[in-house]
């Protein structure tokens, strides 16, 4: 059985904003591996919806892309701070806030942009991946 990663997000009074918590809290509560859980937000989903256009990185797909302070796959909390949003192929995020075109609101809604709001945890030591 494969674990498929999602959210309400997109229906009224659920926004994107706390799908990080969400990804985080299967990793840290349930004990499930990042990378597990990353698979299971991305190529798995992809996989899932029929979407062989998303859910990866490669050529003729589509270039949405989350950059972040950190590795995901050693604390997935590096989800909270992204350094980089490509939507569509195009950047609409980058340091500083700093939106490097107008980017239309179905592309990427300014009341659903990452802000991180989850509480710091230790440092995972080496070896605590399950």
């Amino acid at each position: 059985m494969q674990l498929i990663s999602g959210s309400d997000a997109g229906v009224s009074f659920n926004t994107f904003a706390d799908y990080p918590g969400d990804l985080i809290l299967t990793v840290e509560g349930v004990g499930l591996s990042p990378v597990y859980v990353l698979k299971s937000a991305t190529s798995v989903a992809a996989e899932a919806l029929g979407r062989p256009d998303l859910g990866v990185i490669a050529p003729g797909k589509a270039a949405d892309v989350l950059a972040v302070q950190g590795n995901p796959l050693h604390d997935i909390r590096a989800l909270t701070t992204p350094q980089l949003v490509m939507a569509r192929g195009r950047v609409v995020l980058c340091p500083a806030g700093r939106h490097t075109e107008k980017v239309p609101e179905e592309v990427f809604p300014s009341s659903r942009r990452l802000v991180p709001q989850y509480p710091a945890s230790p440092a995972p030591t080496a070896g605590s991946d399950p």
